[in-house]
């Protein structure tokens, strides 16, 4: 299932990162964990947001399959599947690093908004065109303006 994803990074459970002393990695640092994948996926990409603005998450969507232990490692992987005007879709697959098992998929739709005025901005060419020049323009569902 990670064959559709051309991004990954490796993480690896942090002191505090545990769930309440069970031995398993509480699911909150799921979501940490893949935004800081969807940065390092911009930084791939080579852009970046645009000044005095930031990714607003509007919508989020997790499913958890299987506990991640905390002794084992995390392979995070990201890619973009849908842009909009302003909006962006980005999925997150988290497996456990030796094995590939799956234990969580996180969908968000973020939205770029301007810091002055609180409002939406239009997605950039630029984001646009690295995106698909990534992804493959059969993986991206690109919405009419």
């Amino acid at each position: 299932m990670a064959e559709k994803f051309r991004f990954g990074i490796n993480v690896k459970p942090r002191y505090g990162d545990e769930f309440a002393g069970s031995g398993v990695v509480d699911d909150l640092c799921y979501h940490v964990w893949a935004r800081t994948a969807f940065f390092a996926y911009m930084n791939h990409l080579g852009v970046e947001l645009p000044p005095n603005s930031w990714a607003s998450p509007i919508r989020i969507e997790a499913v958890y399959q299987t506990p991640l232990l905390v002794k084992e490692e995390a392979k995070v992987y990201g890619r973009t599947t849908r842009i909009g005007r302003s909006s962006n879709t980005q999925e997150a697959q988290i497996n456990e690093a030796d094995s590939g098992r799956l234990v969580a998929t996180l969908t968000y739709v973020f939205v770029i908004v301007d810091g002055k005025t609180g409002r939406s901005i239009p997605n950039t060419d630029e984001w646009k065109q690295k995106v698909i020049a990534f992804e493959g323009k059969e993986n991206v569902q690109i919405a009419q303006s």
